[in-house]
């Protein structure tokens, strides 16, 4: 399945599509215009191209970009706060501007500082305007996810300095729309009903007069605006149908404006490419190029003018998308710590092979050494020795108990038997008779002055003053 992103231009009933093939990079791969009627027969037009352009199973995502004579631009003065009640703000401000119900209506805004103050600069379509377009796409498997001002795309791509105040001149074959951008915001815009495809294709330059009327209107509109608003135009810029001949109107504007033209070139986009593309066919394009470049990040998006349920369904693909990014992002590096623990295993696994294959050659080599005999021996001797010592040890320590027990054992109390568990206890059972004082008091000495570990008197019989027997047990 190979992925693509359509820039899609739409300019009254004429579509301009730039196709981007989505991979590692992005790469322009064509450029095409039709023109499309309204309703079944557009549909057609439109699954007709397809069919010669793409295979079944690409996977298709679209950005519309709109003629600013498609929208309403409004300038509005909002309090500061959160995103939340300046929207609020904007909705209550619109429902008393618009020609139309503001629940017909789809919105988007940005907010510039001017003065200290804030402004939202607002454009607003109707909704069943922005809706036949995304369902005439939809319906041929092309999934639109944004929906922009054409000067918001071609301020994308253009390699212009969008700092200053700029009237931007979209000439097209039959209609010129005269947008003011602000900081790359449309903030003002009309259009003037200019053909220019009464021109000879193969001149170099616009007639004169096709000149002059454009120039003139642009003068106009201009000097309207600037008394209104109280601000100047710092630059105008061109692109459009007339890319290959705007010189001779470059220079008629900026005589009449007193102001620089500057042309409109492509700038170069990271992670794109158009390479095979002359200039010309960039320029004439740069609208529909410019809007699919908008998909390949979203921070480079100013207004979407998608409804409600569209950006709805976008934001829950977005959350899902990086909900899958963490997911992979997480197993990604619990595999990269798997990877690393097993290596390390398999080098502490050979490392010990080598260590018990070297302990093997040494005891093999120890094993064979004439010296072998000697060691058997010396051992032999020790264990002997050992035994002895072990067995004078054992006598002294018994010796020495049986000392201690003299010691503490009353006159009149005799011992009938004394038993040694051999155990590392070292466990002595005391069996005798007495009477009780002598008895009790041959307990308490074992317990306070014996040193043993537990002295217990599991059994005594204290039935007679004499000759009771009893039973102490001694652990040392």
């Amino acid at each position: 399945m190979t992925k693509y992103i359509l820039g899609i231009e739409i300019i009254g009933s004429q579509v301009k599509i730039a196709i981007v093939r989505k991979d590692k990079h992005f790469k322009l791969i064509g450029v095409d215009k039709l023109d499309i009627p309204l309703g079944d027969a557009g549909k057609e037009v439109v699954k007709a191209w397809m069919e010669k352009n793409f295979k079944p199973g690409d996977d298709l995502t679209g950005a519309i970009s709109v003629s600013e004579s498609s929208l309403f631009l409004e300038k509005i003065r909002v309090p500061a706060g959160s995103t939340e009640s300046i929207d609020e703000a904007i909705y209550w401000e619109l429902s008393s501007v618009l020609p139309f119900s503001i629940s017909e209506a789809v919105y988007d805004w940005k907010v510039l500082s001017e003065e200290g103050k804030s402004y939202a600069y607002v454009a607003t379509a109707k909704a069943d305007y922005i809706d036949n377009w995304v369902s005439l796409f939809k319906g041929v498997g092309i999934k639109i996810k944004l929906i922009e001002p054409s000067s918001s795309s071609f301020a994308r791509l253009a390699k212009i300095d969008f700092s200053k105040r700029t009237l931007s001149l979209m000439v097209e074959e039959n209609a010129t729309d005269l947008v003011i951008l602000e900081d790359k915001i449309p903030i003002f815009s009309t259009s003037v009903n200019i053909s220019v495809t009464r021109e000879d294709e193969n001149r170099r330059r616009l007639r004169k007069d096709i000149v002059d009327e454009i120039a003139e209107s642009a003068k106009k509109i201009v000097g309207y605006w600037e008394e209104k608003q109280g601000k100047k135009i710092e630059q105008a810029t061109i692109t459009g149908y007339i890319a290959n001949k705007y010189y001779g109107l470059a220079s008629a504007i900026n005589k009449f404006l007193e102001v620089p033209v500057v042309i409109a070139k492509a700038k170069v986009i990271q992670n794109f490419t158009r390479s095979g593309f002359i200039e010309n066919g960039i320029e004439q394009n740069m609208v529909s190029i410019a809007s699919a470049l908008g998909l390949m990040d979203e921070k480079l998006v100013h207004l979407n003018l998608l409804t409600y349920e569209g950006k709805k369904a976008l934001m829950k693909e977005r959350r899902e998308l990086k909900t899958l990014s963490d997911i992979s992002l997480f197993l990604k590096a619990n595999f990269a710590l798997i990877i690393i623990l097993i290596l390390s295993l398999l080098g502490f696994s050979l490392m010990k092979n080598n260590y018990q294959n070297n302990l093997k050659f040494l005891d093999e080599r120890v094993s064979s050494h004439p010296g072998q005999e000697y060691v058997s021996k010396t051992k032999e001797y020790n264990k002997l020795l050992s035994a002895i010592d072990g067995f004078f040890a054992n006598y002294e320590n018994k010796t020495e108990k049986m000392n201690l027990l003299t010691n503490l054992t009353p006159q009149g109390l005799s011992f009938s038997s004394i038993e040694y568990k051999n155990t590392k206890d070292q466990e002595w059972t005391i069996k005798g008779t007495g009477s009780r004082d002598e008895i009790v008091a041959f307990y308490k000495k074992l317990v306070s002055e014996s040193k043993a570990t537990k002295v217990t008197m599991p059994f005594s019989n204290f039935d007679k003053a004499d000759n009771n027997e009893f039973e102490v047990n001694i652990i040392w």
